[in-house]
Order: C-alpha cells, then structure tokens, then sequence
C-alpha cells in the first residue's frame, strides 16, 4: 500500500468549485512516492521527482485555483488539513485511484473520481468535519462503510456509491458500528445522483439496544437543515429496519427543517417504508417530496403538525401514514381507499403495493406503457422548475403534454432519438454519472 417548494436559502452558500482539468496536466501531483512535492505554477505533466507522497502534502502546497492529480495506486487513509481561500484547490483521481479512510478537515476542497474503500473496518468511511466541500464521482466500499457529516455547511456528495453492486453490506452491530450516511447539526448539505447499496444489520438484543442495531441508510439528526437529496437510488432489498431515511432531533432544541427530496428512487427496505420522522420532531417544517418513485409505503410522519410540507408528482405505494399530511398535488398513489388529498390520484389495489402503477424495468423504478402516472403530473411547476425538466436518468420533462408522476418520463416513442436514450437507461438502469 502506497502512502423544496418555498424553502428559504439562508446561510453561506460557498462551496468549493469543481473544475474541468486537462487529464495529463496538474499544478501538483500525489504518487505515493517522497518526491519533492513542488508546485508548477502552470499545470504541468507528471515528474516523478516533483509529486507528493499523499494529498494532504499536495493540499499544503497548493494555491487557490490549483489542480492537483492523484495517479492510479491504491493509497492509505487520507486527512486533508488546513483550510483554503475560495475557490480552494480541486483534487482529480486518475482511473483506478482507490484511497483508505477519508477525512476532510479543510475548507473549499473539491475531491473527483476516487474510491475510497475501508476494507473490514468499522466506523471508517469519510468524516467530513469542514465546510465548503464537494466530492464528485467519488464511490465508498466496505462492508462496514460509514460516512459522518458533522456541524459544517456546504458539502456536497455529486455522483458515486455507498456500498457495492449486487453485494449486501456487513451485518451491522449496536455498539460497534455506525449508521451508513448520518449527518449532524449540518446545514446546506447536498446528496445528488448516488446509488445507495443494500446495508444489514444484526437484530440480537445486546446492552444497547433490546432489539439489536437500528439501521437507517441516512440519519438527520441534530438540527440539520437545508439538507437536499436529489436523483438518488436506493436499492431493493435493503435491510434498513427503521426508515431509509430517519429523521430525528433527540434532546436538541431545533427542529430540522428545510428538507428537499426530488427525483428519487426508493426502493423496498425492512421498514415500514421509505420515511420516518421521530415523534420528537414537534413540526415538520418547509418538507418537499418531490416527483420520487416510491417501491414501499412513504412511511410515518410523527411529528404533530406540517408547515409549509409539499408532495407534489410522486408516485408509490400509498400516501403517508398520516392523512393529507400536507399540501399534494398530482401525487399517484395505490391502495385499498382514497384520502382524497388536494389534486391526487388514486389506484385501487393491495396496500403497501405497486402491482397496478405500471412500473418494470429491470430495477423496477421505470414507467411502462399504460401506467396511470404518465401525464398525471404538473403541467408546469415544480417538475419544469425545481427540477430544470429533467428527470432522475437526464432525460428531458415532459416529453407529452404533462410531467409524468415518480422520477422518471416514459420513453417518447414517436422520437427516435429519444427511444434510444430511454431504451439504453432502462436497461442499464445507473445513477447518471
């Protein structure tokens, strides 16, 4: 081994910037290697006598604006230390760069294409512990990885994976280990095109916990506010007990608020569906749910009241456990009877199934001909705003004459073009990258 709808913006809104760089070309390089660690003040091509032996010593020596490029290897555990000046330094992995543990305690860092795989251990992942940091195309491995997003603004996770394809994570333990993705006392905290994994836990009583480990894929805890996820996947077959996202405030004295979810894929889980917001959450304020595809139940909504919470285009099995809990417009819901909340629609089926919503696919998530969600969305709106007329694969929204509800359009299958972009996503069926 080498060494939502009407959500205020409050807050700083600077983050790092990630830039275009030539792919032979970087101010500093990391090999792994005791080079001299020397900055060309013009991006230069790699010199073995002048790279660095790991990023932090690059991130030491860049200037704000640099690049720094990490060649293929696989490296040790990463701390990057000391803040930057905006625009801060943008730090490239070539093809093939797999890192250790990473710790990200300098601001305006901006991270691309890089695995980071912890191997067996527990509570290692990434701690990103400053503000003003983007990860771009950045996978984390492991059967135990945990990422812990903790007092800081601005960060942002665009593009890569928690866990591995078609593999189930470790069997998580109460005591031992952590939850996948928690994020804490944060604000403005962006989580875009990311395919969450299967996860598991251990259900044996054990001192902490009379019925073993409580595992939620995401955690909003503490406060955290302005947090978005967008154009996400969960995968099916999750082993997630609680939620997949757990939206808690134990013992604090601000309530979270400010939460976006948009373009969404959520798949089946353990739990009692996609959402579950703790009892002590007094009110759910300035929620969005938007356009997502639901394959289990929304899940449960215990705070005592909703202000300012919108559902506006999703589509999935049944409505939130609570009745109308909220504002919902052109919603697509099964079940057994109709809440009748604002300007939905309701599809008589089983409870806590999608059978009659049309969805296929070879993950399920896409829509088929003759599904009741096509057209069933906004005209305009939402799904033509928020969401820049795109759905969660890039393709553009509405392709007819309304926005299709859930994450995703039907194929246009009166334009070539088209059908052959629709065609080749669903079959492939990946976060856009």
């Amino acid at each position: 081994m080498l060494g939502g709808a009407a959500r205020a913006n409050v807050g700083p809104t600077l983050r790092a910037e990630t830039r275009a760089v030539a792919p032979d070309a970087a101010n500093l390089w990391v090999d792994g290697t005791a080079g001299a660690c020397t900055r060309s003040q013009a991006p230069a091509r790699y010199r073995g006598a002048s790279a660095c032996a790991s990023i932090d010593a690059a991130w030491d020596a860049c200037r704000p604006g640099d690049v720094i490029r990490v060649r293929a290897g696989t490296y040790a555990a990463q701390a990057i230390t000391g803040d930057k000046a905006a625009p801060g330094c943008t730090v490239v992995g070539d093809s093939g760069t797999t890192i250790g543990e990473l710790t990200t305690e300098g601001r305006f860092l901006a991270l691309q294409n890089v695995t980071v795989d912890v191997g067996p251990a527990k509570r290692a992942g990434w701690a990103a512990r400053a503000s003003n940091v983007t990860l771009t195309n950045v996978a984390f491995h492991g059967p135990f990885v945990s990422i812990d997003i903790s007092g800081v603004s601005n960060v942002r996770w665009s593009g890569g994976e928690l866990g591995s394809p078609n593999a189930t994570g470790g069997r998580r333990i109460c005591g031992q280990d952590a939850e996948p993705l928690q994020i804490a006392g944060a604000d403005h905290v962006t989580i875009d095109r990311v395919r969450f994994h299967p996860q598991d836990a251990d259900p044996t009583p054990s001192p902490c916990s009379a019925n073993g480990f409580h595992l939620e894929m995401i955690r909003l805890d503490a406060g955290t506010t302005f947090f978005t996820l967008s154009n996400s996947t969960f995968d099916n077959g999750d082993h997630s007990g609680t939620a997949s996202v757990f939206i808690t405030e134990p013992g604090g004295s601000v309530d979270p608020h400010d939460l976006t979810f948009e373009n969404n894929f959520f798949g089946t889980n353990d739990s009692v569906g996609a959402f579950d917001v703790h009892s002590n959450v007094t009110s759910c304020v300035n929620f969005t749910f938007a356009y997502n595809t639901f394959r289990a139940p929304t899940g449960a909504f215990q705070c005592t009241s909703a202000v300012n919470t919108v559902w506006v285009g999703n589509l999935g099995a049944n409505g939130p456990a609570a009745s109308c809990f909220g504002t919902f417009i052109n919603n697509v819901w099964q079940d057994t009877h109709s809440d009748k909340c604002g300007s939905d629609t309701w599809v008589f089926g089983a409870r806590g199934r999608v059978d009659r919503l049309g969805l296929g696919g070879p993950d399920g998530f896409h829509l088929q001909p003759g599904s009741p969600a096509i057209d069933a969305g906004e005209r305009t709106g939402y799904c033509t705003s928020k969401l820049g007329a795109r759905d969660h694969d890039g393709r553009r929204r509405p392709i007819g004459g309304r926005c299709d509800a859930g994450a995703t359009e039907l194929c246009g299958l009166d334009d070539l073009v088209e059908r052959r972009l629709c065609t080749r996503l669903a079959q492939v069926s990946v976060v856009r990258r």
